[in-house]
């Protein structure tokens, strides 16, 4: 006995190296970079924690009830009053008390008289549910959920290593004499609605987060009217509606991946009976495995099974008898079971409830696949007779697709391709075809193609396909503008190799020929909310163009921050290219420690700094969150909701923006864009104030041949580009390059030297601008950012 009581000790001090240890594993998981000062700060939090828990832990009377030292009483309430300061404020000094005494009150009950397994497995998960629900709170749930989840286990492993601690390191003392007295029983009474009522708090904030209450306005904008734009240069292109189809089904059959929807499609447009020979086996193949109908499957499941219905009966009554009665019956009972497991709910259909707000059925919401799949069953008649009353009820509850909504939610160019096929599926159940809806939802994707055709692939896993829904959108409308679309980005994906997948509703050619359109710089409103509710009207991109011929310059700048599928890019650059002055977003790579469908690097798993915008530092819970066990990083994940656009003005020389956005961990930033025509200089200037003892930057991701002379940098493969950065305000200021395996990429961070202000141009030069000189001017009272080479001179008024 003695010999274990000695040895006690050596395991406390152990169980907190495995706490410490614990922390740094978790920052290694971010990627986080390991120091020895981070070190010994994590250590000093673990060793803070396990005395403060110490002197917290109760005592037990003859009466059984628990005797709280003091010190337990006045942790409990550093924890809630801290926790109240961090939360009004930017500091971190605040979150760290309250992070610690957290767990010192937590861990000092978890330590208490009665070894209770059970308790202690709670008390972990509330510590670490406690950390990330006020990160998370503080950030308005801006990241991913999956992540914080994990978070939270991790802190949760780590609370358990620290009690293990705690009762190795401090063994039960003889009562305390002064204290409060109070029941186990009372107690854990007393703490279950308290936690009743903070899950509701969270889960209503929660659902808060995904759609903004106060949305900015922009004169001329309206419902009616959500997208305002000027004139551009029409490209002298055209394209033929037959050849462009030709083109599209060449694209379908290269696919290496034949499915039978591609067979489908390949038999509809070209009449060959080997095609469809080839649905018909493809797609009994699937039915007689069962595809679609296992409970392991992705939700994404109910999209790729409305395709086999679509294609199933336009085979069918095109090519008559190539399906027996026996097949008949077969795919009969396979779309009946498809009907049965789209209507199951899972854990997965609960998630969706909380996020959603809604009652758990099935169907998924998410670009309405759901609706979609279920439209085509009711239609084509290929719903199970039992269940066909509860698909209408779910259709008919609520009004969807261009009934409602032009645009999908999802802060992704590629998810409204999805979304399109689902609403023309609900409108060919209901025979509605609104004309508006319809048309804006075409313009979304025709109005932020850059020149060349090839979609942006902004926020997803990969290249958009576009020809097809351009092609669709055609025959829907007569409209030119969207064949000639088709035209264009069918040849830039055969350009690189790409093939395409299925499109419904292109079975055949459309006549005529396809024009460019003649649209400049455009600014675009458009639906928020979630696939269950529409939201207001709001800003979301800045579309500027010089033209509509390969190689025009083109800038698309984002607002926002809003929706299911969003990411981090409210008042940053997507993309910009003017020659080969280039700017993108930059891609990560996967999680290969997630489940095969969860590994995918998108929405908010795309970091701030990836993009093309302002960052600021961490604060509050955040950062002392991230110091702890690096989740976050050193970067603020959390921009605003929305910018505001306070200036859009197009011209026949520059169109111009000024964007804004506030309360961004107490920072301000007004961003300016003025893109010149006729292959001029882009200019960007951001002016951002905050705390006056934290940090700002701003990052580039651009393609570089080489490393920074200075202040400027080449750009290109032939360095016939270049990109100048200039303090607006005098001050001086520090640039940081990061050369990546890419080739000819090159992160920039620029981080000004004075802390809470930041004041930038960044200037990108074309080719016959490269060498120019950049400098600030005062005109009179005002400043003006004045770009000259020889006889030329641009101006930009800055504010």
């Amino acid at each position: 006995m003695t010999g274990g009581r000695e040895g006690r000790p050596f395991l406390g001090v152990l169980a907190a190296a495995l706490a410490v240890a614990l922390l740094e594993a978790s920052r290694a998981l971010w990627g986080a970079p390991a120091t020895a000062a981070g070190t010994l700060e994590r250590a000093l939090f673990v060793a803070a924690a396990i005395v403060a828990a110490g002197l917290c832990r109760p005592g037990r009377l003859p009466d059984g009830r628990w005797m709280i030292p003091p010190a337990g009483a006045l942790f409990a309430a550093a924890a809630v009053f801290a926790a109240l300061l961090a939360a009004g404020s930017t500091g971190v000094a605040m979150a760290w008390i309250a992070i610690t005494a957290l767990f010192a009150v937590t861990l000092g009950a978890g330590a208490g008289p009665e070894r209770a397994v059970g308790r202690a497995l709670l008390l972990a998960l509330a510590a670490g549910g406690a950390a990330m629900g006020a990160v998370e709170a503080e950030s308005r749930f801006a990241d991913e959920e999956i992540f914080a989840a994990l978070e939270a286990l991790l802190f949760a492993a780590t609370w358990l290593a620290l009690l293990a601690s705690v009762r190795m390191l401090f063994p039960q003392a003889p009562t305390p004499r002064r204290g409060l007295r109070v029941s186990p029983r009372v107690l854990a009474s007393a703490a279950l609605p308290l936690a009743a009522g903070g899950l509701a708090a969270a889960v209503a904030a929660y659902h808060r987060s995904f759609s903004p209450l106060d949305v900015p306005s922009y004169p001329g904008i309206s419902t009616q009217a959500p997208f305002l734009c000027g004139k551009g240069v029409p490209d002298a292109e055209r394209f033929d509606g037959r050849s462009v189809f030709a083109d599209l089904l060449a694209r379908v059959a290269a696919n290496p991946r034949l499915t039978p929807p591609e067979e489908g499609m390949l038999a509809l447009g070209t009449r060959e009976a080997r095609r469809a020979a080839a649905f018909r086996s493809g797609l009994l193949e699937e039915a007689a495995a069962g595809r679609f109908t296992r409970t392991s499957e992705m939700k994404y499941w109910q999209y790729e099974a409305s395709q086999r219905a679509y294609y199933y009966a336009e085979v069918r009554r095109n090519f008559p008898g190539l399906f027996t009665p026996g097949d008949e019956r077969a795919l009969a009972t396979w779309f009946a079971a498809i009907n049965r497991k789209a209507l199951a709910v899972r854990l997965d259909d609960l998630i969706y409830a909380v996020a959603f707000d809604k009652f758990p059925e099935g169907p998924y919401e998410n670009q309405e696949n759901g609706a979609g799949l279920l439209s085509l069953l009711e239609k084509e008649h290929l719903a199970s007779p039992e269940l066909s009353p509860r698909n209408r009820r779910y259709l008919d509850r609520a009004p969807r697709g261009w009934e409602v909504r032009f645009r999908n939610n999802d802060d992704s160019y590629g998810y409204q391709r999805e979304w399109i096929h689902n609403a023309y599926f609900e409108s060919l159940r209901t025979g509605r075809f609104p004309t508006d809806a319809m048309r804006r939802s075409f313009e979304w994707l025709l109005l932020q193609v850059p020149p060349g055709g090839f979609p942006p692939s902004y926020d997803t896993a990969a290249p958009p396909s576009l020809p097809g829904t351009a092609y669709l959108g055609a025959r829907l409308l007569q409209d030119p503008q969207l064949l000639w679309l088709s035209g264009k980005s069918v040849r830039a994906l055969a350009q690189r190799g790409l093939a395409l997948q299925a499109q419904p509703g292109v079975e055949g050619p459309v006549s005529g020929e396809g024009v460019s359109p003649s649209t400049g710089s455009c600014l675009l409103f458009a639906d928020t909310g979630l696939p269950t509710a529409v939201g207001p009207l709001a800003p979301d991109k800045i579309v500027f163009r010089d033209g509509w011929a390969d190689g025009s310059g083109y800038l698309l700048l984002n607002l926002r921050f809003t929706g299911w599928h969003r990411y981090r890019a409210t008042n940053a650059i997507v993309t910009l290219q003017s020659g080969d002055a280039r700017a993108e977003e930059r891609r990560g790579q996967p999680f290969p420690w997630l489940p095969r469908e969860r590994r995918i690097f998108r929405d908010k798993r795309i970091p701030r700094e990836n993009l093309n915008g302002l960052l600021v530092e961490q604060a509050g819970f955040s950062a002392a969150v991230s110091r702890l066990t690096g989740f976050g990083g050193r970067w603020a994940q959390d921009p605003p909701r929305l910018a505001r656009v306070e200036e859009f003005h197009t011209g026949p020389e520059v169109d111009r923006s000024t964007t804004a956005v506030s309360d961004w961990r107490g920072w301000s930033h007004r961003r300016i864009v003025a893109f010149f025509h006729g292959g001029g200089p882009i200019v960007v200037v951001d002016q951002a104030s905050g705390p006056a003892s934290r940090q700002a930057a701003v990052a580039w991701h651009v393609d570089a041949t080489r490393e920074p002379e200075g202040m400027r940098f080449s750009l290109g493969a032939g360095s016939r580009a270049e990109l100048v950065l200039l303090s607006t305000d005098g001050s001086s200021g520090a640039v940081e390059t990061r050369r990546l395996p890419e080739a000819g990429k090159l992160d920039v961070l620029y981080e000004p030297v004075r802390p809470g202000r930041l004041d930038l141009a960044s200037v990108f030069l074309p080719e016959r601008w490269r060498g120019a000189k950049v400098e600030i001017r005062s005109e009179g009272a005002a400043k003006a950012l004045v770009v000259w080479r020889g006889e030329e001179r641009l101006s930009v008024p800055l504010p």
